[in-house]
């Protein structure tokens, strides 16, 4: 996938993709660089909560580096759950 500036909706339609898989290793790369591409197009209404986005950003790719796959899938679940809820909050600009 490539990691081009996406739509509100079309992200969004991408990000619960992932949900579907959570033990493919490189799924979580893969919905970093997309959302490192989309990242400058979400405007948080606060900074604590863009500072959770860019933690749970964080965890998601350091969940590649999980050697137990178990592992791997739960850190990933849970980074791309709680990235997914503050994308529907926050608000989003697509030039």
């Amino acid at each position: 996938m490539d990691s081009k500036v996406l739509g509100y909706d079309e992200l969004l339609v991408r990000l619960r993709y992932f949900q579907s898989d959570y033990y493919t290793r490189g799924q979580a790369l893969e919905v970093y660089k997309i959302l490192k591409a989309n990242s400058n197009c979400l405007i948080f209404n606060d900074d604590l909560t863009e500072k959770k986005f860019y933690h749970q950003l964080e965890r998601l790719k350091r969940s590649e580096s999980a050697t137990d796959i178990d592992r791997y899938a739960n850190r990933f679940a849970h980074a791309l759950m709680q990235i997914i809820l503050l994308v529907i909050k926050a608000d989003y600009v697509d030039d």
